[in-house]
Protein backbone atom coordinates (compact mmCIF):
# COMPACT_ATOMS: atom_id res chain seq x y z
CA UNK A 1 0.00 0.00 0.00
CA UNK A 2 1.78 3.18 -0.97
CA UNK A 3 2.17 6.57 0.96
CA UNK A 4 -0.88 8.20 -1.40
CA UNK A 5 -3.25 5.35 -0.48
CA UNK A 6 -2.62 5.26 3.36
CA UNK A 7 -2.87 9.52 3.40
CA UNK A 8 -6.30 9.17 1.33
CA UNK A 9 -7.47 6.37 3.66
CA UNK A 10 -6.88 8.63 6.69
CA UNK A 11 -8.41 11.73 5.34
CA UNK A 12 -11.58 9.60 4.26
CA UNK A 13 -11.86 8.54 7.97
CA UNK A 14 -11.13 11.78 9.59
CA UNK A 15 -14.41 12.96 6.93
CA UNK A 16 -16.65 9.86 7.74
CA UNK A 17 -15.97 9.83 11.66
CA UNK A 18 -15.26 13.67 12.17
CA UNK A 19 -16.23 16.08 10.20
CA UNK A 20 -19.23 14.63 8.51
CA UNK A 21 -20.92 13.57 11.83
CA UNK A 22 -20.33 17.28 13.27
CA UNK A 23 -22.08 18.73 10.25
CA UNK A 24 -25.00 15.95 11.05
CA UNK A 25 -25.24 16.91 14.87
CA UNK A 26 -25.15 20.94 13.96
CA UNK A 27 -28.26 20.45 11.76
CA UNK A 28 -29.85 18.25 13.98
CA UNK A 29 -29.29 21.10 16.93
CA UNK A 30 -30.23 23.78 14.50
CA UNK A 31 -33.69 21.86 14.10
CA UNK A 32 -34.38 21.98 17.08
CA UNK A 33 -33.69 25.29 18.37
CA UNK A 34 -35.16 26.75 14.89
CA UNK A 35 -37.09 25.14 12.96
CA UNK A 36 -40.96 23.80 13.82
CA UNK A 37 -39.97 20.02 12.79
CA UNK A 38 -43.94 19.66 14.14
CA UNK A 39 -47.27 21.23 14.44
CA UNK A 40 -47.44 20.32 18.02
CA UNK A 41 -43.71 21.94 18.19
CA UNK A 42 -43.89 25.43 20.16
CA UNK A 43 -47.72 25.17 20.34
CA UNK A 44 -50.36 27.58 22.47
CA UNK A 45 -49.44 25.38 25.46
CA UNK A 46 -46.58 26.45 28.41
CA UNK A 47 -42.88 25.35 26.94
CA UNK A 48 -41.51 24.48 30.18
CA UNK A 49 -44.01 23.19 32.41
CA UNK A 50 -41.24 21.88 34.60
CA UNK A 51 -39.91 24.87 35.40
CA UNK A 52 -42.05 26.16 38.63
CA UNK A 53 -40.61 29.65 38.04
CA UNK A 54 -42.23 30.01 34.46
CA UNK A 55 -45.18 28.06 35.01
CA UNK A 56 -45.80 30.55 37.62
CA UNK A 57 -45.42 33.10 35.00
CA UNK A 58 -48.12 31.09 32.93
CA UNK A 59 -50.78 30.81 34.90
CA UNK A 60 -50.61 34.44 36.16
CA UNK A 61 -51.28 35.23 32.48
CA UNK A 62 -53.95 32.82 32.18
CA UNK A 63 -55.78 34.84 34.92
CA UNK A 64 -55.10 37.73 32.97
CA UNK A 65 -56.58 36.37 30.15
CA UNK A 66 -59.36 34.91 31.61
CA UNK A 67 -60.33 38.52 33.42
CA UNK A 68 -60.21 40.32 30.44
CA UNK A 69 -61.28 37.55 27.95
CA UNK A 70 -64.56 39.95 27.15
CA UNK A 71 -62.17 42.24 25.45
CA UNK A 72 -60.49 39.36 23.52
CA UNK A 73 -61.21 38.99 19.61
CA UNK A 74 -58.84 36.46 17.46
CA UNK A 75 -56.58 38.19 14.33
CA UNK A 76 -55.27 37.34 11.79
CA UNK A 77 -52.79 38.92 8.52
CA UNK A 78 -51.04 37.73 6.08
CA UNK A 79 -47.24 38.27 5.89
CA UNK A 80 -44.47 37.40 3.00
CA UNK A 81 -46.92 34.62 2.29
CA UNK A 82 -47.82 33.17 5.46
CA UNK A 83 -51.69 33.32 7.59
CA UNK A 84 -49.95 34.54 10.85
CA UNK A 85 -52.71 34.67 13.72
CA UNK A 86 -52.89 36.19 17.18
CA UNK A 87 -55.21 37.73 19.74
CA UNK A 88 -56.49 41.96 20.20
CA UNK A 89 -57.42 43.22 23.05
CA UNK A 90 -59.73 45.93 22.27
CA UNK A 91 -59.82 48.12 25.69
CA UNK A 92 -61.37 51.24 23.50
CA UNK A 93 -58.29 52.88 23.78
CA UNK A 94 -56.44 54.94 20.93
CA UNK A 95 -53.06 53.20 21.09
CA UNK A 96 -51.69 49.89 21.05
CA UNK A 97 -48.71 47.72 22.10
CA UNK A 98 -47.72 44.36 20.49
CA UNK A 99 -46.20 41.81 22.50
CA UNK A 100 -43.04 40.20 20.67
CA UNK A 101 -42.06 36.68 22.60
CA UNK A 102 -39.05 35.24 21.68
CA UNK A 103 -38.12 31.49 20.55
CA UNK A 104 -40.63 28.51 21.64
CA UNK A 105 -43.36 30.91 22.68
CA UNK A 106 -46.78 31.94 21.04
CA UNK A 107 -49.23 34.31 21.95
CA UNK A 108 -50.34 32.56 25.53
CA UNK A 109 -46.96 33.52 26.94
CA UNK A 110 -47.56 37.24 25.98
CA UNK A 111 -50.64 37.53 28.27
CA UNK A 112 -48.09 37.90 31.22
CA UNK A 113 -46.42 40.68 29.88
CA UNK A 114 -49.57 42.90 28.91
CA UNK A 115 -50.79 44.40 32.42
CA UNK A 116 -48.85 47.48 32.77
CA UNK A 117 -50.02 48.62 29.07
CA UNK A 118 -53.87 47.88 30.07
CA UNK A 119 -53.60 50.06 32.72
CA UNK A 120 -51.78 53.34 31.41
CA UNK A 121 -54.57 53.28 28.28
CA UNK A 122 -52.87 50.71 26.00
CA UNK A 123 -54.72 47.98 23.93
CA UNK A 124 -52.88 44.86 23.62
CA UNK A 125 -51.90 42.52 20.65
CA UNK A 126 -50.42 39.44 21.35
CA UNK A 127 -48.75 36.99 18.59
CA UNK A 128 -47.92 34.15 17.16
CA UNK A 129 -44.36 34.20 15.61
CA UNK A 130 -44.38 32.78 12.51
CA UNK A 131 -43.73 29.09 12.98
CA UNK A 132 -44.99 29.30 16.46
CA UNK A 133 -48.80 28.61 18.16
CA UNK A 134 -51.39 29.00 15.02
CA UNK A 135 -49.43 30.51 12.39
CA UNK A 136 -48.02 29.04 9.66
CA UNK A 137 -44.19 28.90 9.10
CA UNK A 138 -41.48 26.54 9.52
CA UNK A 139 -38.79 28.22 10.07
CA UNK A 140 -37.88 30.65 13.06
CA UNK A 141 -35.35 33.41 11.78
CA UNK A 142 -33.86 35.01 14.52
CA UNK A 143 -36.14 38.56 13.67
CA UNK A 144 -34.26 39.00 10.19
CA UNK A 145 -37.58 37.88 8.44
CA UNK A 146 -40.01 38.51 11.44
CA UNK A 147 -39.87 42.01 11.41
CA UNK A 148 -41.66 42.31 8.04
CA UNK A 149 -44.54 40.63 9.96
CA UNK A 150 -44.55 43.17 12.66
CA UNK A 151 -45.07 45.80 10.33
CA UNK A 152 -47.82 43.78 8.63
CA UNK A 153 -49.37 43.28 12.89
CA UNK A 154 -49.06 46.97 13.17
CA UNK A 155 -50.63 48.41 9.84
CA UNK A 156 -53.43 46.36 11.02
CA UNK A 157 -53.65 47.98 14.36
CA UNK A 158 -53.65 51.27 12.44
CA UNK A 159 -55.47 50.79 9.51
CA UNK A 160 -57.97 48.56 10.91
CA UNK A 161 -58.57 48.35 14.39
CA UNK A 162 -58.37 52.52 14.76
CA UNK A 163 -55.04 52.87 16.76
CA UNK A 164 -53.40 56.02 16.25
CA UNK A 165 -49.55 54.71 17.53
CA UNK A 166 -47.81 51.42 18.38
CA UNK A 167 -45.47 50.64 20.82
CA UNK A 168 -43.15 47.18 20.52
CA UNK A 169 -42.35 45.05 23.57
CA UNK A 170 -39.77 42.52 22.48
CA UNK A 171 -38.66 39.95 25.07
CA UNK A 172 -35.38 38.26 24.13
CA UNK A 173 -35.02 37.58 20.82
CA UNK A 174 -38.96 39.62 20.38
CA UNK A 175 -36.75 42.34 21.08
CA UNK A 176 -34.19 42.19 18.39
CA UNK A 177 -37.89 41.75 16.32
CA UNK A 178 -38.55 44.81 17.37
CA UNK A 179 -35.64 46.77 16.91
CA UNK A 180 -35.50 45.44 13.39
CA UNK A 181 -38.75 46.70 12.39
CA UNK A 182 -38.17 49.96 13.90
CA UNK A 183 -35.02 50.78 11.58
CA UNK A 184 -36.19 49.50 8.76
CA UNK A 185 -37.14 51.99 5.29
CA UNK A 186 -40.35 50.15 5.77
CA UNK A 187 -41.24 51.47 9.28
CA UNK A 188 -44.24 53.73 9.50
CA UNK A 189 -44.36 56.80 12.11
CA UNK A 190 -47.51 55.76 14.68
CA UNK A 191 -44.67 52.79 15.65
CA UNK A 192 -43.24 55.01 17.89
CA UNK A 193 -41.55 53.55 20.72
CA UNK A 194 -39.74 50.23 22.22
CA UNK A 195 -39.16 48.11 25.36
CA UNK A 196 -36.90 46.02 25.06
CA UNK A 197 -36.39 43.01 27.58
CA UNK A 198 -32.57 41.06 27.96
CA UNK A 199 -31.83 42.18 24.46
CA UNK A 200 -28.59 39.95 23.51
CA UNK A 201 -25.61 41.90 21.30
CA UNK A 202 -25.69 38.74 18.77
CA UNK A 203 -27.70 35.42 19.07
CA UNK A 204 -23.97 33.79 18.77
CA UNK A 205 -22.91 35.11 21.57
CA UNK A 206 -26.29 33.92 23.42
CA UNK A 207 -25.89 30.42 22.00
CA UNK A 208 -22.29 29.97 23.34
CA UNK A 209 -23.54 31.21 27.08
CA UNK A 210 -26.58 28.50 26.78
CA UNK A 211 -23.94 25.94 25.73
CA UNK A 212 -20.87 27.10 28.82
CA UNK A 213 -24.23 26.71 31.37
CA UNK A 214 -25.13 23.19 29.43
CA UNK A 215 -21.46 22.29 30.18
CA UNK A 216 -20.65 21.78 26.14
CA UNK A 217 -18.03 22.82 24.49
CA UNK A 218 -18.88 25.58 22.00
CA UNK A 219 -16.68 24.20 19.40
CA UNK A 220 -17.20 23.31 16.75
CA UNK A 221 -21.37 23.00 16.82
CA UNK A 222 -21.82 26.60 17.24
CA UNK A 223 -20.10 27.36 14.27
CA UNK A 224 -21.86 24.99 12.05
CA UNK A 225 -25.14 26.13 14.16
CA UNK A 226 -24.56 29.65 12.70
CA UNK A 227 -23.51 28.26 9.18
CA UNK A 228 -26.84 26.95 8.86
CA UNK A 229 -28.74 30.01 10.56
CA UNK A 230 -26.56 32.29 7.58
CA UNK A 231 -27.65 29.75 4.59
CA UNK A 232 -31.82 30.15 5.86
CA UNK A 233 -31.26 33.93 6.94
CA UNK A 234 -28.74 35.30 4.42
CA UNK A 235 -27.79 37.42 7.73
CA UNK A 236 -24.57 36.38 9.97
CA UNK A 237 -25.88 35.69 13.62
CA UNK A 238 -21.94 36.48 14.72
CA UNK A 239 -22.08 39.90 13.35
CA UNK A 240 -25.39 41.26 12.26
CA UNK A 241 -27.58 41.15 15.22
CA UNK A 242 -28.80 44.07 17.77
CA UNK A 243 -24.97 45.47 18.56
CA UNK A 244 -24.67 45.90 14.63
CA UNK A 245 -27.97 47.75 14.21
CA UNK A 246 -29.08 49.57 17.92
CA UNK A 247 -26.98 52.94 16.04
CA UNK A 248 -29.49 53.35 13.73
CA UNK A 249 -32.31 53.79 15.92
CA UNK A 250 -34.06 57.38 16.23
CA UNK A 251 -36.88 56.23 18.09
CA UNK A 252 -37.38 55.92 21.82
CA UNK A 253 -36.35 52.81 23.66
CA UNK A 254 -36.23 51.75 27.02
CA UNK A 255 -33.62 48.98 27.57
CA UNK A 256 -34.83 46.35 30.52
CA UNK A 257 -31.64 44.59 32.25
CA UNK A 258 -31.23 42.18 34.83
CA UNK A 259 -27.68 41.66 36.38
CA UNK A 260 -28.21 37.77 36.48
CA UNK A 261 -29.08 37.27 33.28
CA UNK A 262 -26.79 34.69 31.82
CA UNK A 263 -27.67 35.24 28.35
CA UNK A 264 -27.67 38.42 27.92
CA UNK A 265 -24.47 39.70 30.18
CA UNK A 266 -24.81 42.28 31.59
CA UNK A 267 -21.71 44.02 30.38
CA UNK A 268 -22.45 43.15 26.47
CA UNK A 269 -25.85 44.92 27.45
CA UNK A 270 -24.44 48.09 28.37
CA UNK A 271 -22.36 48.32 25.23
CA UNK A 272 -25.34 48.06 23.27
CA UNK A 273 -27.13 50.94 25.54
CA UNK A 274 -24.00 53.44 24.83
CA UNK A 275 -24.17 52.61 20.54
CA UNK A 276 -27.82 53.54 20.58
CA UNK A 277 -28.04 56.80 19.44
CA UNK A 278 -31.79 57.33 20.19
CA UNK A 279 -33.56 58.93 23.38
CA UNK A 280 -33.07 55.80 25.52
CA UNK A 281 -33.66 55.11 28.92
CA UNK A 282 -31.73 51.69 30.72
CA UNK A 283 -33.17 50.54 34.07
CA UNK A 284 -31.33 47.43 35.54
CA UNK A 285 -32.60 45.20 37.97
CA UNK A 286 -30.88 43.56 40.62
CA UNK A 287 -33.17 40.42 40.58
CA UNK A 288 -33.98 37.63 37.35
CA UNK A 289 -32.69 35.37 35.05
CA UNK A 290 -33.23 35.91 31.25
CA UNK A 291 -36.84 37.25 30.84
CA UNK A 292 -37.87 36.29 33.92
CA UNK A 293 -37.46 40.06 35.38
CA UNK A 294 -40.95 40.93 35.50
CA UNK A 295 -41.87 37.69 37.86
CA UNK A 296 -39.09 38.74 40.61
CA UNK A 297 -39.41 42.53 40.06
CA UNK A 298 -43.04 43.26 38.94
CA UNK A 299 -44.05 46.90 40.66
CA UNK A 300 -40.64 47.98 39.61
CA UNK A 301 -40.99 46.32 35.98
CA UNK A 302 -44.30 48.11 35.53
CA UNK A 303 -43.19 51.31 36.90
CA UNK A 304 -40.49 51.78 34.42
CA UNK A 305 -42.89 50.80 31.64
CA UNK A 306 -45.46 53.72 32.92
CA UNK A 307 -42.69 56.30 33.42
CA UNK A 308 -40.90 55.82 30.05
CA UNK A 309 -44.11 55.67 28.34
CA UNK A 310 -45.55 58.54 29.95
CA UNK A 311 -42.62 60.75 29.96
CA UNK A 312 -43.35 64.08 28.10
CA UNK A 313 -39.94 63.49 25.95
CA UNK A 314 -41.88 60.24 24.58
CA UNK A 315 -45.63 61.76 24.88
CA UNK A 316 -44.49 64.65 22.27
CA UNK A 317 -41.65 62.46 20.28
CA UNK A 318 -44.91 60.39 19.11
CA UNK A 319 -47.28 63.71 18.34
CA UNK A 320 -48.85 63.71 21.50
CA UNK A 321 -49.22 66.36 23.88
CA UNK A 322 -50.58 64.52 27.67
CA UNK A 323 -51.59 67.33 29.41
CA UNK A 324 -53.17 65.73 32.60
CA UNK A 325 -51.49 63.73 34.81
CA UNK A 326 -52.26 61.78 37.82
CA UNK A 327 -50.24 62.62 41.00
CA UNK A 328 -50.87 59.16 42.14
CA UNK A 329 -50.41 56.37 39.72
CA UNK A 330 -48.75 58.46 36.90
CA UNK A 331 -51.32 57.78 34.11
CA UNK A 332 -51.13 60.71 31.50
CA UNK A 333 -54.29 61.49 29.74
CA UNK A 334 -54.71 64.36 26.86
CA UNK A 335 -57.97 65.12 28.80
CA UNK A 336 -59.84 64.50 31.71
CA UNK A 337 -60.40 65.75 35.61
CA UNK A 338 -60.04 62.29 36.91
CA UNK A 339 -58.01 59.28 36.24
CA UNK A 340 -59.57 56.17 34.96
CA UNK A 341 -57.12 54.22 36.48
CA UNK A 342 -57.47 54.83 40.76
CA UNK A 343 -60.22 57.82 40.28
CA UNK A 344 -57.21 60.20 41.54
CA UNK A 345 -57.44 63.63 40.31
CA UNK A 346 -55.91 65.05 37.61
CA UNK A 347 -53.51 67.69 37.23
CA UNK A 348 -51.89 69.76 34.50
CA UNK A 349 -48.82 68.81 33.14
CA UNK A 350 -46.42 71.77 31.37
CA UNK A 351 -45.62 71.48 27.66
CA UNK A 352 -41.82 71.27 26.05
CA UNK A 353 -41.11 71.01 22.53
CA UNK A 354 -39.41 67.71 22.42
CA UNK A 355 -39.04 68.77 18.57
CA UNK A 356 -36.83 71.60 18.56
CA UNK A 357 -34.65 70.50 21.24
CA UNK A 358 -33.90 67.31 19.39
CA UNK A 359 -34.30 68.58 15.88
CA UNK A 360 -32.56 65.36 14.24
CA UNK A 361 -34.96 62.82 16.21
CA UNK A 362 -36.74 61.91 12.84
CA UNK A 363 -33.73 61.43 10.59
CA UNK A 364 -34.57 59.07 7.84
CA UNK A 365 -33.37 55.38 8.81
CA UNK A 366 -31.80 53.34 6.14
CA UNK A 367 -32.00 49.82 7.05
CA UNK A 368 -30.78 46.59 5.69
CA UNK A 369 -33.35 44.98 3.86
CA UNK A 370 -32.61 41.62 4.85
CA UNK A 371 -33.80 40.30 1.38
CA UNK A 372 -32.09 42.65 -0.80
CA UNK A 373 -28.68 40.85 -0.66
CA UNK A 374 -30.17 37.16 -1.54
CA UNK A 375 -28.89 37.18 -5.28
CA UNK A 376 -25.45 38.51 -4.40
CA UNK A 377 -24.71 36.00 -2.35
CA UNK A 378 -26.19 32.98 -3.63
CA UNK A 379 -24.38 34.59 -6.81
CA UNK A 380 -20.88 34.64 -4.51
CA UNK A 381 -22.12 30.88 -3.34
CA UNK A 382 -22.29 29.33 -6.40
CA UNK A 383 -19.23 30.97 -7.91
CA UNK A 384 -17.25 29.98 -4.81
CA UNK A 385 -19.07 26.24 -5.15
CA UNK A 386 -17.84 25.98 -9.09
CA UNK A 387 -14.21 27.85 -8.41
CA UNK A 388 -13.26 25.29 -5.92
CA UNK A 389 -15.00 22.12 -7.30
CA UNK A 390 -13.04 23.01 -10.36
CA UNK A 391 -10.05 23.34 -8.59
CA UNK A 392 -10.28 20.32 -6.64
CA UNK A 393 -10.92 18.30 -9.97
CA UNK A 394 -7.69 19.68 -11.34
CA UNK A 395 -5.36 19.02 -8.53
CA UNK A 396 -7.06 15.17 -8.82
CA UNK A 397 -6.62 15.10 -12.69
CA UNK A 398 -2.80 16.41 -12.86
CA UNK A 399 -1.30 13.94 -9.79
CA UNK A 400 -3.03 11.14 -11.63
CA UNK A 401 -1.17 12.26 -14.82
CA UNK A 402 1.88 12.95 -12.83
CA UNK A 403 2.01 9.74 -11.19
CA UNK A 404 1.27 8.41 -14.80
CA UNK A 405 4.07 9.94 -16.80
CA UNK A 406 6.31 8.65 -13.48
CA UNK A 407 5.97 5.63 -13.95
CA UNK A 408 6.23 5.88 -17.74
CA UNK A 409 9.80 7.48 -17.88
CA UNK A 410 11.50 7.84 -14.46
CA UNK A 411 10.16 4.31 -12.35
CA UNK A 412 8.35 4.78 -9.51
CA UNK A 413 7.99 8.34 -7.53
CA UNK A 414 10.27 9.36 -4.84
CA UNK A 415 10.82 12.33 -3.07
CA UNK A 416 9.39 15.83 -3.85
CA UNK A 417 7.38 14.15 -6.68
CA UNK A 418 5.73 11.59 -3.76
CA UNK A 419 5.36 14.34 -2.10
CA UNK A 420 3.61 16.99 -4.52
CA UNK A 421 0.92 13.85 -5.54
CA UNK A 422 0.05 13.17 -1.57
CA UNK A 423 -0.50 17.23 -1.70
CA UNK A 424 -2.86 17.07 -4.93
CA UNK A 425 -5.14 14.37 -3.54
CA UNK A 426 -5.16 16.54 -0.34
CA UNK A 427 -6.17 19.02 -1.94
CA UNK A 428 -9.02 17.36 -3.85
CA UNK A 429 -10.48 16.33 -0.58
CA UNK A 430 -10.38 19.42 1.05
CA UNK A 431 -11.52 20.71 -1.91
CA UNK A 432 -14.66 18.47 -2.03
CA UNK A 433 -14.68 19.47 1.86
CA UNK A 434 -15.16 23.19 1.44
CA UNK A 435 -17.50 22.71 -1.66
Amino acid sequence: MTAGTIATIIILAILIFGVIPVFCLGWILYSVLLVRTKPEKWARECSMPEDEEYLRMFKIGEEWNEKYKSYKRDVSITSCGLRLCGEYFDFGFKRAVIIIAGRMEACTYSYYFAEPYRAIGYNVLVIDNRAHGLSEGKYYCLGVKEYRDIINWSMLLHDELGNESVVLHGICIGSATALYALISDDCPEYISAMVAEGMYNTFCESFKCHMKLQHHHDFPLTYVVMMYIRLVTVKSAMTDGPVKQIGKLRKPALFLHSREDQFSLPELAEDLYKKCNSEKQVVWFDKGTHSRIRINNTEAYDSAIKQFLNNKLYAEFCGKENKMRCDKCGSMYEQGAFCSQCGAKLTQEPYQNYYEQNNNANMPVHADDPSTSNILVWGILGLAFACTFFLSFLGIIFSSKAKRLFNEYRGPMSGKAKTGFILARLGFIVGIVFT
